[in-house]
């Protein structure tokens, strides 16, 4: 069953510590490993009931568990609208990195669009411990792409899996967000929204990074 009622921000201090655990517990409850576990928990849950619920995300260990996510779940296509691929949430949890690379691996056609949109060298992106696990694997790096959106005026940031979930950040600066897996419409038109972007972005030329071996002639 869904939970009931409207979603608090991610950061409220106030946390339930009862071990009936309520879903709301669950979700605020990041005080140690064994809740982050039940955090992960909920939101397998509410990925494979495809349950319509706005789940908290905003915190940085949750982002990365809900990324995981994404991609274990992934089949055709994951995009991305962010700042600049926050390493505390992409390049700190190997099993996040290696779900990237299994959903690239296990699907040949699939696709990883990223779009950018801080102004910044396209070498702060490439040089990421996952982008760059992925640009130098011969296998799927031809798999994934990039744009510079930093003349794109949109600053809300997003992320489509399938185009049947979604991950939206409501506020960058108090760093607040939701992910939802039951709300297509809304998945959707997010997802239209990322090809607008990209529409008006700078294709970022990744691969090949595997330089070739240079002969001599003799």
């Amino acid at each position: 069953m869904a939970p009931t009622g409207s979603p608090k921000e991610e950061n409220t201090s106030s946390r339930e510590t009862s071990e009936k655990a309520t879903p709301y517990s669950i979700i605020y409850g990041i005080d140690s490993q064994v809740e982050l576990q039940r955090y992960e928990q909920y939101v397998r849950f509410c990925a494979e009931n495809k349950i319509n619920f706005p789940i908290p995300n905003g915190v940085v260990d949750h982002a990365s568990i809900l990324f995981k996510i994404f991609f274990e779940r992934a089949t055709n296509e994951v995009v991305i609208y962010t700042g600049e691929l926050y390493e505390g949430i992409f390049d700190v949890k190997n099993d996040l990195i290696d779900s990237a690379v299994a959903f690239l691996n296990d699907h040949p056609m699939a696709r990883l669009k990223i779009a950018y949109e801080h102004l910044v060298p396209k070498e702060t992106i490439l040089d990421r411990k996952f982008i760059s696990t992925i640009i130098r694997n011969e296998k799927i790096q031809s798999q994934i792409e990039i744009w510079n959106a930093s003349n794109v005026n949109k600053k809300e940031h997003f992320s489509v899996m399938d185009k049947s979930a979604y991950r939206y950040e409501t506020d960058c600066k108090r760093r607040t967000a939701i992910a939802n897996f039951g709300e297509e419409k809304r998945a959707q038109e997010l997802y239209n929204d990322f090809y607008y972007i990209i529409n008006d972005s700078s294709s970022i030329k990744i691969y090949p990074q595997n330089k070739p071996e240079q002969c001599s002639l003799k």
